[in-house]
């Protein structure tokens, strides 16, 4: 049976880039930069890079879980896509340990 603890808080940022892209990168997690035309999709797949990130950088299995918290809307220009999104997220990391 694995056990956890909480580990650290990781936050994400998505931009509007020129040609239709977002782009997602995170300042607490070396290597994160996540590129794509849907934003829904990316912030899917969130959880997974992260996961694969640590155990690539760290050697570390971790359980990562969204923190809710006061919705932010980014702030982009007329020219962009007109659908919300919320940003920045953050997301806990547990440490998954063997007991």
């Amino acid at each position: 049976m694995a056990t956890s603890s909480y580990l650290t808080v990781a936050r994400t940022k998505i931009e509007y880039r020129e040609g239709g892209y977002w782009v997602i990168t995170s300042d607490e997690v070396p290597g994160m930069l996540m590129a794509g035309k849907d934003p829904r999709s990316l912030y899917a797949d969130i959880p997974n890079v992260i996961k694969m990130l640590y155990k690539l950088n760290y050697q570390l299995d971790v359980q990562v879980s969204e923190v809710v918290a006061r919705p932010r809307f980014i702030k982009r220009s007329d020219a962009q896509p007109t659908h919300q999104l919320k940003s920045p997220k953050s997301w806990a990391l547990s440490r998954m340990e063997a007991a």
